[in-house]
């Protein structure tokens, strides 16, 4: 993975192939290449053939990812999206009122009506910079504002965000009676071609929401001050963002070691300190790469890439994930069951496999063994800082 990649070098995943009818593709596979046939056990089936679809199916929105093995090492899941779990907002400052002055003058207009249909008028105030132009004209409205601009501000970072939402990376080998079971009783994709779905109604994810697998806060305060700044165009009275508005989103400064990626759906967890590092391909293996390596989904093996297992068939598929720090989990309601993952990449193309076990904290943790695939090392675990973690897990 390059850590260093331009927007401009991502415009690839958005190239889409000129040919997009699935039936066209198939029928130009070589006869001597079956879409039928079933995987090896411990290869995913290289061959010529499908696009991929990287989809937010509750927030409708994808990125074009073109055949798995030319993007997948590129994690367009950690270069273009963020799954850092939604901070909580802190409020804007109260300014204290001056005291009030006697006045025989009844106020009138809106100066004269009370708080309470005051704090109604905020409410319909949906756009953002409607509701902070009011709250900028007095200190009463901006008292009265403050809620109304951190809830206008949480459901614009939430928009940006793919934490807790239902994702896939989606082929376009996928039968129309092929979901994964995380999607299997629900009705809005019953019969539904869930590739076409995407291609035709989904759009494409905002740009610059490089996550890489952390929690994003500096992010979602650059994306917030571009937005106030849009705002203010072509007003002679506007002064450019402000960090007073910003700065309400919290930054979090948490080492990567101690962050987990979260199945919401299955209350299950990965550790980033359990994921190996290649020495094969000059890539970090983060969290969103983790992620992406559990949610692939099609009815067809082909993959162009070699990799262990069949990554094709993802457990993870339609399921709800996020990024959070790990006190979370560990104080939490779900702190029972991990996920290890073992890194198994020959050739520098490779899969991450997951293997489960029950895992509590404050018992021996699992360690990650690597795997060896035509003789060839092809992995090692961060076996210090899985050290430095069990040390701190069972101090705690």
């Amino acid at each position: 993975m390059h850590t260093n990649q331009s927007e401009d070098e991502h415009v690839f995943y958005n190239v889409k192939p000129r040919a997009s009818c699935k039936a066209t593709r198939r029928s130009s596979l070589p006869p001597f290449i079956s879409t039928s046939i079933s995987a090896p056990q411990h290869r995913s089936f290289l061959a010529m053939g499908q696009y991929w679809y990287l989809a937010n199916l509750d927030k409708a929105q994808q990125l074009y990812m073109s055949k798995l093995g030319e993007t997948f090492f590129d994690c367009p899941l950690s270069e273009c999206v963020l799954l850092g779990r939604v901070p909580t907002l802190e409020l804007l400052p109260y300014f204290e009122p001056p005291p009030l002055a006697p006045s025989i003058v009844k106020q009138t207009g809106i100066n004269g009506l009370p708080d309470k249909l005051l704090d109604k008028i905020f409410s319909y105030l949906y756009d953002g910079g409607q509701c902070i132009r009011l709250a900028l004209t007095g200190r009463r409205y901006w008292n009265l504002a403050r809620p109304h601009i951190r809830q206008s501000i949480t459901d614009y970072i939430k928009s940006l965000s793919w934490a807790g939402d239902r994702i896939i990376c989606i082929g376009d080998y996928t039968e129309e009676d092929d979901l994964p079971r995380a999607l299997q009783a629900d009705k809005q994709f019953a019969g539904k071609d869930l590739y076409e779905l995407v291609d035709e109604d989904f759009t494409s994810v905002p740009s610059g929401l490089e996550g890489r697998g952390m929690l994003g806060g500096n992010i979602l305060r650059s994306k917030l001050g571009e937005v106030l700044s849009n705002a203010w165009m072509g007003d002679e009275f506007a002064f450019g963002p402000s960090s007073i508005f910003t700065d309400c989103i919290p930054v979090e400064e948490i080492e990567a070691n101690k962050l987990v990626l979260r199945n919401l759906s299955k209350h299950e967890y990965v550790q980033y300190s359990r994921l190996p590092m290649s020495k094969s391909k000059s890539c970090e293996v983060d969290l969103a790469l983790a992620a992406q390596s559990q949610i692939c989904w099609s009815s067809d093996p082909s993959t162009s890439m070699w990799c262990a297992g069949n990554v094709t068939r993802g457990s993870w598929a339609g399921d709800r994930l996020d990024i959070a720090p790990i006190e979370e989990v560990k104080n939490g309601e779900d702190a029972g069951q991990t996920i290890s993952l073992r890194y198994t990449s020959p050739l520098a193309l490779s899969c991450l496999e997951v293997q489960k076990e029950r895992f509590q904290f404050g018992f021996k943790s699992m360690s990650v063994c690597p795997s060896e695939i035509s003789g060839a090392s092809i992995g090692a675990s961060r076996t210090a800082a899985l050290e430095l973690e069990q040390s701190s897990l069972h101090s705690a």
